[in-house]
């Protein structure tokens, strides 16, 4: 058992560096380079040496540039904008990744023949498909998976890698980090009907026009509105950044607070 327990820690260790090398260009960053953004439900937190809006709540690192765990969940009792000062994003990444469970999850956004995105309802908020990633298979695989037994909706394509969101959460007294991959995806033409996955908690399924997604997002969590603002930047659209927490900037961007 031993033995067995070592081998998950190390390929653990090994798949959070190449997380934390990756994630230098990934569009989650706040910032162009060095910055890490964590959500615990909807407190943003982030790891940074940069600056950042007034808004955010500033914890510094101890000697070790570590930050506990304890300490940044305490703080998001009170705070739902939080940054962790440090010279190096990286390892202070690395001690509070180390205090955590690591999960793989993928999901997307499919579109419809029309332009419209698929969304899914579940625990009172408009969400997207996702789930956690199966043995032997790719994170692709698993958001088509994911999608199609969550919505009944058949994907004929996965485009590219919209971007990587971490989220933080307690799972019957485990702390777990979940790192969820998020693709742009095509809907087979005629791809079935919209059937929710009532065991999933999932109470809707629909397909969402542009004039409607600021509504549907604004009443979700903030990992679903970062991978709105990625695929809008993808799309070259000019309210991409609106998709992120606008209060912090002194806009409403969202249709109304």
């Amino acid at each position: 058992m031993a033995k067995f327990e070592n081998g998950v820690f190390i390929c653990l260790c090994a798949r959070l560096f190449v997380y934390l090398q990756s994630r230098r260009n990934s569009r989650a960053a706040v910032v162009e380079m060095d910055a890490y953004t964590i959500y615990f439900a909807d407190v943003s937190v982030v790891i940074t040496s940069q600056p950042l809006p007034p808004a955010y709540s500033v914890m510094e690192c101890d000697g070790g540039l570590r930050i506990s765990r304890a300490n940044i969940v305490k703080k998001a009792e009170t705070e739902k904008y939080i940054a962790v000062r440090t010279p190096d994003a990286d390892r202070t990444m690395a001690s509070l990744a180390a205090q955590f469970v690591q999960v793989e999850a993928a999901g997307g956004v499919a579109v419809d023949a029309a332009g419209r995105k698929l969304m899914i309802r579940r625990n009172g908020r408009w969400d997207l498909p996702k789930g956690h990633r199966e043995a032997g298979e790719s994170v692709a695989e698993c958001a088509v998976r994911e999608t199609e037994e969550e919505t009944g909706v058949r994907i004929a394509e996965v485009g590219e890698l919209l971007c990587t969101t971490v989220h933080c959460y307690n799972l019957y007294g485990r702390w777990e980090m979940k790192h969820t991959s998020w693709f742009l995806m095509r809907a087979a033409e005629g791809g079935g009907m919209l059937r929710p996955q009532g065991e999933e908690g999932i109470v809707a399924a629909e397909w969402v026009g542009d004039e409607e997604v600021p509504h549907r997002i604004k009443m979700s969590f903030p990992t679903i509105r970062e991978v709105f603002r990625a695929l809008y930047e993808k799309e070259g659209r000019p309210d991409a950044a609106e998709c992120k927490n606008a209060e912090l900037y002194g806009k409403d961007t969202l249709g109304g607070r």
